[in-house]
């Protein structure tokens, strides 16, 4: 099985990560770990992934949470993306500003993995925080998402927790947040 080749592999080495990116058009669902449209719904877990369906289901599921009295929390992933680069079909960063977005080695220019997870954003920078802001906000204010669990917030400047924080207060003053404490 999968798992079992997985469980071979030294975990201090790439190869477990390389044989899920190899594999990862066979899976149906994006599990929200490879970062590509940070800001719609995931359609593998829509009725139909086209079009508006995964943006009303997401929303009348929240609803009908919301109606049973239960509070939505939604793990949002800032810190990495599966790839990047310009020539990168997944790359929805680098087609906007190449280089930006992510933290580059000085010496070679490609995206540092610090994360073990693909490929890291710079959140440090000023449009890669205000994409984190606003987009928690969005998912706050649109889909009354009503917390966040914030994946390796390590790799994320304080200061942007905190003004992502603040901002989405604004918009609902009971939201909670909460992160995977993950240093590098």
């Amino acid at each position: 099985t999968v798992r079992q080749v997985l469980e071979s592999f030294d975990p201090q080495t790439p190869a477990a990560r390389n044989l899920i990116a190899a594999i990862a058009d066979l899976d149906g669902f994006n599990w929200g770990y490879d970062p590509h449209h940070y800001n719609a719904p995931e359609g593998g877990y829509a009725t139909n992934p086209h079009g508006v369906t995964r943006v009303k289901e997401k929303r009348a599921m929240t609803m009908a949470l919301h109606e049973m009295g239960l509070r939505v929390v939604m793990d949002v992933v800032y810190p990495h993306t599966l790839s990047s680069g310009i020539s990168a079909a997944d790359s929805v960063f680098d087609k906007v500003v190449p280089g930006y977005y992510y933290r580059a080695n000085p010496a070679t220019g490609i995206a540092e993995d610090g994360t073990k997870a693909g490929s890291d954003t710079a959140t440090e920078h000023r449009m890669m925080a205000k994409f984190v802001r606003d987009s928690v906000v969005q998912w706050a204010d649109q889909y009354k998402v009503d917390g966040f669990r914030f994946d390796q917030s390590g790799y994320m400047p304080k200061s942007v927790l905190v003004d992502t924080y603040n901002a989405t207060k604004a918009v609902d003053p009971d939201t909670y947040f909460y992160a995977e404490a993950w240093v590098p």
